[in-house]
């Protein structure tokens, strides 16, 4: 996608309605008198925030945007419909301007931040408002008022904490590309980088900082030479400069004194505040200098540059010194960085992940992640909710709804995943063991929730909470529109203060039933709705690395990482014959919540005030850190599909493209296509041992897979006539497991 960071729109508000000058006539009422209704207000245009958007590309051609007019008023009292209001959706860093008047209308620095370009004028007054005591049939009405229009240009300046200065060719894309996941494009030819990138540098848990390179700049270019001082702007926002300073350049004749010099000087012509801003020499490529003549060549370089300020020698190449810089780089930002950018900026960068931190102490695992989020998803089972079989646990319900009222007092928004119905039904239906037939499962739940549903109403009204009862399938979280829907609801009830109570639909779905369970639907709500950290109380104090019921042997877990392959080894099967889930179940959850960058923490239900505790930093159960970044949010939606259509089997070397150089998937690569599927669904690429690599929205069939597997895509158009892109899954598209 084309990087597009300045635009002009124009933009129109709707014009108002027409007020009606009607008189009411009716048979057998006469001097009925006015009845004319107003005119319809006209459509406002809105521009809202979204992390989601990283370009302006979808304002380079739709240049004019309207609301609708609204209605003219009508007889018999009928008012105008208001026009449709229109909403443009903006990068988090677009700053708004008033092309006429010069004012800044606004700068979106948050998601969702919502703001009027464009007043719809408003609706005209029918002749209803006219009638007094001398006037008893009035002719008067008003016409709507115009909307307002307003030339905007909208300039986008990306958030991020560092950014990086330097010639083109002075390794500011290598150097990214080793700290982040950012994946620009890297080549030994100037000028590789032609639009800013964004990555962010993890140095361990809820640590990090977002980094931006910008294409190189040369001698001249506030005279325009190269690409000028045009990605200059999008360093305005940062707390630090990064200024990269090639060593060993390929030409001789180089001086890399002049060419810093030379950057140094681009830089005061362009901004004078940019210029004095707090800037680190990060002198790239010393491993091409040989080792014995590395410091002097450095204190010479330092002595004629004239620089006392910080210096770091790296090679972004092979990683030498890029851990102590980005440490170094995180403890300034921690202490001079303005608070709070660090995690909006992170919210806005697509790829990264996690260097290397130091380990995790167990004293130390007071769960602060827990203490500071404001949105949590709790999940609790069966075995907690009923009475070993014998209904539900209404003094345990009461409890969490108590403590879950005491959250909201403090800000907190909650969402309860509760299990239950199954076994509710079973206590109302007379059933002491849980049913293996569909038809006598489903017919357990469809008693069960409502009871479940009544429970939670009353314990919540007690504590004057509203609740409401969301019935969910994996299907409404599969398919894009749905999801989008599943989504705004639960967010609209957290804004009015509600209570969403969710369980799966065990009515009406089948293999969900039989192989599902509430810990994986708590995780794909967690990463619905974005919330910071996933509890997951259960009947155990948290993971053992064996399971304590069978021997004295097993260890209990505090502290650990989420997705680590050993859990899954060590996690048994603690399921009970009323609920499903054991503790596998719950691993896999928190590997799958960590997706939105959510911590989990598993722990005991019967804690006294366990809520309560955990939000106030106690460190109880196990926690589960998230120790990779938050992904975009459609490739949240990708990863989190439980349900494929289609599997295709890959060579180790499209393997090798897509997991180390984040890469697209190219036909050439495929080795088999499994199943059905068509265009724009989501399916998953295996490795040649059966193992899944990643997943993502294919741009072609199965049976057109099938047509050009093994075939560059070269010649694709031959094999079917057309090509609709030269990859089967593009790596925009395309998240790694």
């Amino acid at each position: 996608m084309k990087f597009i960071d300045e635009v002009k729109i124009e933009v129109f508000g709707g014009d108002g309605g027409n007020g009606s000058a009607s008189m009411r006539r009716e048979k057998f009422i006469p001097f009925g008198g006015p009845d004319g209704g107003d005119g319809g207000r006209g459509g406002s245009v809105y521009a809202v925030a979204d992390r989601n958007i990283n370009t302006l590309i979808d304002y380079r051609y739709a240049k004019k945007h309207l609301g609708s007019r609204g209605q003219n008023g009508r007889g018999a009292d009928c008012y105008g419909k208001s026009g449709e209001d229109i909403t443009l959706r903006m990068p988090v860093g677009t700053i708004i301007t008033d092309l006429n008047t010069g004012e800044t209308v606004a700068d979106l620095t948050e998601h969702e931040q919502r703001v009027t370009l464009a007043q719809g004028g408003s609706g005209g007054l029918g002749n209803l408002h006219f009638k007094s005591s001398t006037n008893r049939a009035p002719r008067q009405k008003t016409e709507g008022k115009e909307g307002e229009y307003r030339l905007l240009r909208l300039e986008l300046k990306i958030l991020a904490d560092v950014g990086l200065l330097g010639m083109p060719n002075a390794g500011k894309s290598t150097f990214i590309a080793s700290v982040s996941n950012a994946r620009p494009k890297i080549a030994d030819y100037p000028f590789t980088t032609l639009a800013p990138n964004l990555g962010v540098v993890r140095v361990g848990p809820s640590k990090s900082f977002v980094i931006a390179d910008i294409p190189g700049l040369i001698e001249g270019a506030a005279e325009g030479a190269g690409l000028g001082h045009r990605f200059l702007k999008h360093l305005q926002r940062t707390s630090l400069l990064l200024h990269l300073v090639d060593m060993a350049p390929f030409d001789e004749g180089v001086d890399p004194v002049a060419e810093a010099r030379a950057i140094v000087n681009e830089l005061r012509k362009y901004d004078t505040q940019l210029y004095t801003k707090p800037r680190w020499l990060v002198l790239n490529k010393i491993d091409m200098v040989p080792e014995d003549l590395r410091a002097a060549q450095i204190a010479e370089f330092v002595k004629r540059f004239g620089w006392e300020g910080p210096v770091f020698g790296i090679s972004a190449l092979n990683g030498q010194g890029c851990e102590a810089l980005t440490y170094a780089v995180y403890d300034y930002l921690a202490k001079h960085g303005p608070a709070g950018l660090a995690a909006e900026a992170e919210q806005l960068a697509l790829d990264a992940r996690f260097r290397d931190g130091p380990p995790i102490d167990a004293d130390d695992a007071g769960s602060p992640a827990m203490a500071v989020a404001k949105r949590l998803v709790v999940k609790v089972g069966s075995s907690l909710v009923t009475n070993d079989g014998r209904g539900l646990d209404h003094g345990v319900m009461r409890s969490w709804a108590e403590q879950i009222a005491g959250l909201h007092r403090l800000g907190k928004e909650v969402v309860l995943v509760s299990s239950g119905a199954i076994a509710e039904g079973m206590q109302r239906l007379g059933w002491s063991r849980r049913p293996r037939e569909i038809d006598e499962l489903q017919a357990a739940a469809a008693v069960g929730q409502v009871g479940l549903a009544q429970a939670y109403e009353s314990h919540f009204n007690a504590y004057q909470l509203r609740s409401a009862q969301i019935l969910l399938t994996h299907a409404d979280l599969a398919e894009r529109e749905r999801y989008l829907n599943a989504r705004s609801t639960l967010l609209t009830l957290l804004r009015l203060g509600v209570v969403p109570i969710i369980n799966e639909n065990d009515t009406v779905i089948t293999d969900e039933i039989k192989f599902g369970d509430n810990d994986t639907l708590g995780a794909l709500v967690t990463n619905l709705i974005e919330a910071e950290a996933l509890i997951i109380l259960t009947d155990q104090r948290g993971l053992y690395t064996a399971d304590p019921r069978q021997g004295a042997n097993a260890a209990f877990v505090a502290v650990a990482e989420a997705g680590d392959p050993a859990l899954e080894v060590m996690a048994g099967g603690a399921g009970t014959h009323i609920g499903r889930g054991g503790m596998l179940t719950k691993i896999l959850a928190a590997k799958r919540a960590a997706h939105s960058g959510a911590c989990t923490v598993i722990a005991s239900g019967r804690e006294p005030d366990v809520l309560t505790r955990l939000v106030g930093g106690e460190a109880i159960g196990t926690q589960l850190i998230a120790r990779t970044a938050r992904m975009a949010a459609r490739k949240q939606w990708m990863a989190d599909h439980l349900q494929v259509r289609g599997h295709v089997v890959i060579d180790d070397g499209a393997c090798a493209k897509l997991v180390r150089e984040g890469k697209s998937l190219l036909p050439i690569g495929i080795v088999k296509v499994q199943g059905v599927f068509a265009r724009g669904e989501v399916i998953v690429c295996l490795s040649p041992a059966g193992q899944e690599v990643a997943r993502g929205l294919t741009n072609y069939s199965s049976t057109e897979a099938r047509l050009i597997q093994r075939r560059p895509s070269s010649e694709i158009e031959a094999v079917l006539g057309y090509m609709l892109e030269p990859e089967l899954i593009h790596r925009d598209n395309l998240v790694l497991s």
